[in-house]
């Protein structure tokens, strides 16, 4: 019954801009590197940004070891800020999440 749930649901959904995200503190927890790995980032923010590779199928077959790195560079972000009482507040189209803090973001609240 949330309205952005019920948005999504008529086909109004909205995707979180990073960049403005990053202005107002958001900080970034993984990213992707230079070399297609996961680049780490140890952080606390309220809100973290966990960027996730193009195309994992292909990256799982073609280099089974940099699919593990990102296997367990997510797990250690994402899982630890869920354990933690974080949530999934937003997703990119193009490979990112928003994890905010229990007390929660309301950057997608408004949309009607």
């Amino acid at each position: 019954a949330a309205p952005r749930v019920r948005a999504a649901a008529a086909g109004r959904a909205a995707s979180p801009d990073v960049a403005a995200l990053t202005a107002a503190g958001a900080e970034v927890a993984v990213a992707v590197g230079d070399d297609g790995g996961p680049v780490r980032h140890d952080t606390d923010a309220p809100r973290r940004l966990v960027q996730l590779p193009a195309d994992i199928a292909t990256l799982r077959v073609r280099d089974p070891a940099r699919a593990l790195a990102w296997t367990h560079a997510i797990r250690a972000s994402v899982g630890a800020g869920l354990d933690a009482g974080a949530r999934i507040s937003g997703i990119t189209r193009d490979g990112w999440y928003v994890l905010a803090d229990r007390a929660g973001v309301q950057e997608l609240s408004s949309l009607r």
